[in-house]
């Protein structure tokens, strides 16, 4: 990820296919630790619901990304800081 002018590189080296039965739940799971890891250096996130469905909206092309990214910055620089996942 790029963030300020800065490269962080996150260790994605387990993954599972698609139909796998907790897919979606590891996905959760990772989507919780990534918000942890930048919520400690003070980035605003997503919450962990948002960061979900934005990974697993199917109707989200490639060329709406960038909108769909700008309307959620725009959420998130409006709503109070949340320091882990647990005050989601």
């Amino acid at each position: 990820l790029y963030h300020e002018g800065k490269l962080a590189i996150i260790d994605v080296s387990q993954s599972v296919d698609l139909d796998h039965p907790h897919a979606l739940d590891f996905l959760r799971e990772d989507c919780t630790h990534v918000n942890d890891f930048f919520r400690k250096s003070g980035v605003a996130t997503l919450t962990v619901r948002e960061l979900f469905d934005f990974c697993t909206d199917p109707t989200i092309k490639d060329e709406q990304v960038g909108d769909y990214l700008d309307r959620m910055r725009e959420i998130v620089a409006n709503r109070p800081t949340m320091k882990s996942t647990e005050d989601e």
